[in-house]
């Protein structure tokens, strides 16, 4: 199949290229050219399937919050010092996770850590808009695909009414 990717040899290993959405991807692909054959296969059919960047599966959440804070830096927002403060128990807890696997469930199980921890409502409220920030920045900027659903805890009444 003409453009369908190409196996080579770098020293003992054997290598994939394939080209997807105008961007080369390259894989080590094992030590017998038939088992490269088969892992290009493999990837082609992947590929074919997929509508994802494949940049997707790489992302983490710290790297979703790194990219934010860099955009709340750039626009100069007076948000930025809040958000440091909070973002580190979401770096902490959910940091490692890979931002495409992350699922409303484990927003929820975060939320239910914190409360857990003796945090009001508020502050993790708080840290829940701004990983729903984070992501929605992401989805702009091409690197996820899919945006989880962010569950809020029900707003109460005011202390005080104005009126």
């Amino acid at each position: 199949m003409k453009g369908g990717g190409r196996v080579f040899q770098r020293g003992r290993r054997w290598w994939l290229a394939v080209y997807f959405r105008g961007e080369e991807i390259r894989k080590s692909a094992g030590r017998t050219r038939e088992a490269a054959r088969e892992k290009l296969k493999a990837t082609r059919a992947e590929l074919a399937g997929e509508d994802s960047w494949p940049r997707e599966n790489t992302v983490t959440v710290t790297d979703l919050l790194d990219s934010y804070e860099t955009d709340l830096e750039r626009r100069k927002r007076k948000s930025l010092t809040p958000f440091r403060s909070h973002a580190k128990s979401l770096r902490r807890l959910l940091g490692r996770h890979i931002a495409a696997e992350v699922s409303t469930f484990d927003i929820e199980r975060y939320q239910r850590k914190r409360r857990a921890s003796g945090k009001a409502t508020a502050t993790v409220d708080r840290e829940t808009e701004i990983l729903r920030g984070a992501y929605r920045l992401a989805q702009k900027r091409g690197l996820i695909k899919l945006v989880p659903y962010f569950p809020f805890f029900p707003s109460r009444e005011p202390a005080h009414r104005l009126f």
